[in-house]
């Protein structure tokens, strides 16, 4: 007779069916047979879910529209639709209006085609995207109903001044040629074109100047630069409109900006964009897919490089390996990853300083990546690997001074196969739940604590396709936001849900139902 077995929890999740004899893997005493709309906790015990609020319809039902969360603070978070080439903003489970009954409704670059692809990162009240077919866009918020977008400018626009006269104190056979750049808080534009004194008196007689001068151009202040040998280096600045040269020594390590010369057409636009150490990155065009392109420090909207590069200039560098590394996600931890086609990838500088004089790249593995971005959980790294629908995670380990990780669908295989994961969105509270979208509409919710070993998964029935998920802060938990498509009375409908908190004190606020509206009165 069977000896019967006793279960301690279910924190390993739904186990495949290959798993249903196994009782010498060890998750087989805390995993399930099925598991539909119910989640794991990191304690191991199940709850079922909640049902989800209807929000809103989209703005049009016949098309794909995604979720994008906006996180200026704990405060101030939002959702922003978007729809064909424009948006809603939704604020707390309501749409935001420019008067009662009137949807605010701001334009956008991007048409329905472009939305599942957009890369996007944010910084505090900006947020900037890329797409191949797009130059790399900034979208400003302002205000609840001031949301803009707009071309990102990538080089400075400062106007470059006009040298009046270069004087010397006296002749003789000696030529000397500057150039002097306008500075404005500490951004550098191009500099002037180049003016020179003939016949003029060695600088190296005890004594001897030259004045240059030029028209005020509002700068700050100006860098005045000398050529020795065909460069350009550095001899001093002012804040005036007049600079004296007594013999100072050219600084040809510090020399003008050049031009940005990036993403100057269709085929040279970026897919991927994110941030790290206060630069602005962007990764993949269809001309370099194994490119990553680098602002200067502290300046997002400036990509010029000096004529001899310095530490802080734009970086340029290309993934390199034995095979086409194609840049499929960028995310920052404490090293810059790089998700390709084959492996990943981390990128730094000598003691954890991105410089560009001295960028590094080191490679962590070999599992190649889908395009869905990355997601970050704790200190942790989750991916879709090249297959579109295993799960890896990866994350830094000390003892092996580099970035280790597990596949994370091996016991539960069986709800990817021949599908793959579309989107996907961490819910951090109150479940530490990953909810992955498949490109069936199939939602699944993924209890993931990697201290603990808890990774299990459980299927969710939604009674219709879900296409878009994202999650923001909402009060004292992370509200899951969720597009899905329905067919009401023969009629395609796509609706914003939201789900429902599980926490009530009072059993009349229990909500269990979905795409449910509540009414009282």
């Amino acid at each position: 007779m069977p000896s019967a077995r006793f279960q301690p929890s279910f924190a390993a999740g739904v186990l495949g069916p290959g798993l249903h004899g196994r009782v010498d893997v060890a998750k087989y005493d805390v995993g399930l047979k099925v598991g539909k709309n119910v989640f794991i906790h990191a304690h191991g015990g199940v709850s079922n879910r909640a049902g989800t609020e209807f929000i809103c319809e989209v703005m049009e039902s016949n098309k794909y529209h995604r979720l994008i969360p906006f996180e200026r603070d704990e405060a101030e978070c939002y959702v922003m639709l978007m729809g064909d080439q424009k948006m809603k903003i939704i604020d707390d489970g309501s749409v935001v209006e420019i008067s009662p009954g009137v949807d605010y409704n701001p334009s956008t670059p991007f048409p329905t085609a472009d939305l599942e692809d957009l890369s996007f990162v944010q910084s505090i009240d900006v947020m900037f995207f890329a797409h191949q077919r797009h130059f790399p866009q900034k979208m400003s918020r302002m205000g609840a109903t001031s949301w803009t977008f707009a071309a990102i400018d990538i080089e400075p626009s400062l106007t470059a001044p006009t040298i009046s006269g270069v004087t010397s104190d006296g002749s003789g056979s000696e030529t000397y040629t500057y150039k002097v750049s306008p500075v404005t808080d500490g951004v550098e534009g191009f500099a002037s074109s180049e003016e020179s004194v003939a016949s003029a008196q060695d600088l190296s007689v005890s004594g001897a100047f030259n004045t240059i001068s030029w028209g005020s151009t509002g700068a700050d202040e100006y860098n005045i630069y000398r050529e020795r040998n065909g460069v350009f280096g550095y001899i001093g600045f002012t804040s005036d409109t007049i600079f004296i040269d007594d013999n100072i020594s050219p600084d040809l390590t510090f020399t003008p900006v050049t031009s940005a010369d990036v993403f100057g057409t269709s085929d040279d636009y970026p897919a991927l964009v994110t941030l790290f150490q206060q630069r602005l990155v962007f990764a993949n065009s269809a001309n370099h897919p194994e490119t990553i392109w680098m602002s200067r420090t502290g300046d997002f909207a400036n990509f010029t490089k000096s004529r001899i590069l310095k530490d802080d200039d734009r970086i340029e560098l290309d993934i390199t390996g034995s095979l086409l590394n194609r840049i499929r996600g960028l995310t920052q931890m404490r090293e810059l990853l790089v998700f390709t086609s084959s492996g990943e990838f981390t990128v730094n500088g000598p003691n954890g300083v991105m410089l560009a004089t001295n960028p590094v790249q080191t490679q962590q593995g070999y599992s190649g990546s889908s395009g869905l971005a990355p997601l970050i959980v704790e200190n942790t790294i989750l991916f879709v690997d090249r297959t579109g629908w295993s799960v890896r995670d990866l994350r830094y380990a000390f003892e092996d001074d580099g970035y280790t990780g597990n596949d994370l669908t091996i016991f539960a295989s069986h709800f990817f196969e021949g599908r793959t994961i579309r989107d996907w969105s961490y819910q951090k509270n109150p479940h530490s739940i990953v909810w992955a979208v498949l490109d069936n509409g199939k939602l699944l919710a993924f209890t993931y604590k990697r201290e603990h070993q808890v990774w299990a998964w459980t299927e969710m029935e939604i009674d219709g396709e879900v296409e878009s998920v994202c999650t923001i802060p909402e009060g004292k938990e992370d509200s899951l936001y969720m597009i899905v498509k329905r067919t009401i009375n023969g009629d395609t409908k796509r609706y914003v849900e939201r789900l429902h908190t599980r926490q009530f004190s009072d059993v009349t606020d229990a909500f269990f139902v979905d795409c449910g509206i509540t009414y009282s009165g």
